[in-house]
């Protein structure tokens, strides 16, 4: 896929059961990263019965993603390569945030959820909030850390301006535990009932693989992993691109989110081959 390509499925009238299309209409910025979650989240909105444009890139397109009726992939990014030179990486970078300026003004959706922040994210508070606003769309965003600059040790006052002005200008907020709703009341002075907390229904596996070979991270119950470990033995070269999974690299860093839907026990494992057999298994306890 080219970088400068925008890949658009042409939006089909109702679903597989000819029922009328979908009245809620979302855009989805996903900041481009994030594949599980974001797939997992158009998945959720998908089967309440919305109407989703996807916006992503090459990174967070998936083969299921354009399986779905009332889902339009937007590849407003394209390529993020970093086998670039500078000038090329500034272009492409450039591009995408003009197209995504255009997409603000002519979309359908009146409803933009913001999954991520771009790169940039003092533009992605201020200016592209200013203009979704102006455009008159109703902006909801997924609060992953209030402040992830304060925890890391790099706060600003930029920093502090910049978050305050995008939560300010948010029709509504999605948090995951009820500390952060209180942050967001008392240091931005976010009003309560703008503030949605959804504890307890996903869980973010963050993973590092520090072996010397490929690893898997694969979630379902013991029956399928055992099933998907005899079909890797039989077919080696398959590979897991589904939400419940990730393959890293020696040293490499990535994360899996996941919601759980009931109490229970939830197995995972790694499938590459041997690896299964040689009991690289696990278990999650759901309260």
């Amino acid at each position: 896929m080219q970088a400068a390509s925008l890949t658009e499925r042409p939006r089909m009238q109702g679903d597989a059961s000819g029922h009328d299309a979908p009245s809620l209409r979302v855009a989805l910025l996903t900041g481009a990263q994030d594949k599980s979650y974001a797939v997992g989240l158009a998945t959720s909105l998908l089967q309440s019965g919305a109407s989703i444009d996807f916006i992503g890139s090459d990174s967070v397109d998936d083969p299921s993603l354009h399986s779905y009726r009332n889902l339009t992939f937007l590849n407003l990014r394209g390529s993020q390569d970093e086998r670039v030179s500078f000038p090329r990486k500034a272009l492409r970078l450039a591009r995408y945030y003009l197209r995504l300026l255009g997409y603000a003004v002519s979309a359908r959706p009146r409803i933009f959820h913001i999954l991520w922040n771009n790169k940039f994210e003092v533009i992605d508070r201020t200016v592209l909030m200013l203009v979704y606003r102006a455009m008159g769309r109703q902006v909801t965003l997924t609060v992953h850390n209030v402040n992830a600059a304060r925890r890391d040790g790099h706060d600003s006052w930029l920093n502090r301006v910049t978050l305050r002005i995008q939560y300010g200008l948010c029709s509504h907020l999605f948090v995951h535990t009820d500390g952060m709703r209180a942050e967001l009341v008392s240091d931005y002075a976010v009003a309560p009932d703008r503030i949605t907390v959804k504890a307890g229904e996903t869980v973010r596996f963050f993973l590092k693989n520090t072996g010397k070979v490929p690893h898997e991270f694969v979630i379902g119950s013991m029956d399928e992993l055992r099933e998907h470990a005899e079909m890797m033995r039989r077919m080696p070269e398959m590979k897991h691109e589904e939400p419940n999974s990730i393959t890293l690299a020696p040293r490499q860093i990535g994360a899996v989110v996941w919601q759980f839907e009931r109490p229970g026990t939830v197995d995972f494992a790694c499938l590459v081959p041997g690896h299964f057999e040689a009991g690289m298994v696990g278990k999650v306890q759901v309260e």
